[in-house]
């Protein structure tokens, strides 16, 4: 779930758990503004128009055939626009950049649960296989960064967490888009400029001998 971003993982783990108690969990944390109501099966099926109250509950291989049955023609930019702007003005499933800071830094300080948790939850973000050119692309080698993208249509996102060198501290950082009109890879490059804009800044700047986060 957490290093290859395999959905079906993280629907195992949310079943468990349950999206209310999830939510409520980043309630009783004073995060407002992470909100969980949909498995990723359900939210993807969503962003594609399909049945999902029939197709939801399908186990990924008979997922998989229903939908190989009921193919639909190849649809164009525009129908992929439309699908980003529902999701876009969808409330549910959403989350700020300001939240994931917050959580983030809870992580970091053992408050979200126990330390030995948060540690171990920080050394699989580490461990994160995606989005390589997105916080990480553009800061220099060697870098550790602790984090986890997110990708859908126009949603293309990375948080996580940046160790400076040096003993300079560390920079939690969040950058999140939605309804955007160009590839993949540009966005991720505009996300890698922003995380190396904020690696400078905090890291010759702001001082050592500060910890900020960066939103």
């Amino acid at each position: 779930m957490m290093m290859i971003s395999d959905n079906s993982a993280a629907d195992i783990c949310l079943a468990k758990a349950g999206a209310a108690r999830v939510t409520a969990r980043m309630r009783s944390l004073g995060i407002e503004g992470i909100r969980v109501d949909r498995s990723c099966q359900e939210l993807i099926l969503d962003f594609q128009g399909q049945d999902t109250a029939r197709l939801k509950d399908l186990a990924r291989d008979d997922l998989r055939e229903a939908l190989r049955r009921e193919a639909r023609p190849q649809q164009g930019l525009e129908a992929r626009f439309a699908a980003d702007d529902r999701v876009a003005a969808d409330p549910r499933d959403n989350a700020t950049p300001n939240a994931m800071v917050m959580l983030l830094e809870k992580i970091w300080r053992g408050e979200a649960v126990d330390r030995t948790a948060s540690d171990a939850m920080l050394e699989l973000l580490k461990r994160c296989r995606t989005g390589a050119g997105r916080i990480p692309g553009l800061l220099p080698g060697g870098t550790v960064v602790a984090h986890k993208t997110g990708t859908l249509g126009g949603v293309v996102d990375d948080v996580g967490i940046v160790y400076l060198p040096d003993g300079a501290g560390h920079v939690a950082i969040a950058v999140m888009s939605k309804r955007t009109r160009v590839s993949t890879e540009e966005v991720e490059r505009t996300i890698a400029h922003i995380a190396r804009y904020a690696y400078d800044y905090f890291l010759f700047t702001a001082g050592a001998a500060t910890k900020p986060s960066a939103e």
